[in-house]
């Protein structure tokens, strides 16, 4: 949460325009939940969204630790994403996963020391759509490796 409301992330906010801000926080400690406006920047900062993809559908970008639910989803609707992954969390499986989709250009990858920069060099044809899930591909193969075992 530090990094949303860190200095030079205003500044960053500011230099891209950005007029609001909204963030679920989950079970991390912070200072001040709910509405407020900072340096001329409208925030909403809530525990846990009721609904997340109404909140992400809204969206013009989603900056997320990386896990795959939220990517996933943020990906299927076609958003901009930047993941800032947990480094602590289940054997890095964020970075992992970030890291993938990074390579295929579906999301920007970077680092709390990293993100200014980086969010300061995205332009929107940066990200490549992510293709469409093929869910019968996976039970044939599922299907074929089943019937081998």
């Amino acid at each position: 949460m530090g990094l949303v409301l860190h200095p030079s992330t205003l500044e960053t906010y500011h230099v891209l325009g950005v007029r609001s801000v909204s963030v679920q926080v989950g079970d991390s400690p912070v200072d001040q939940l709910g509405e407020y406006k900072r340096d001329g920047i409208y925030f909403n900062i809530v525990k846990y969204w009721p609904k997340l993809r109404d909140e992400m559908e809204n969206a013009d970008l989603i900056i997320c630790h990386g896990g795959a639910g939220t990517t996933m989803e943020a990906l299927e609707l076609g958003k901009p994403v930047i993941v800032v992954p947990n480094r602590k969390l289940m054997d890095d499986h964020q970075l992992e996963l970030a890291g993938k989709l990074e390579e295929g250009g579906h999301v920007v990858l970077t680092s709390i020391d990293n993100f200014d920069h980086d969010v300061k060099s995205i332009t929107s044809d940066l990200f490549v759509p992510l293709p469409p899930a093929q869910p019968q591909k996976f039970a044939d193969f599922l299907t074929k490796f089943l019937s081998k075992h």
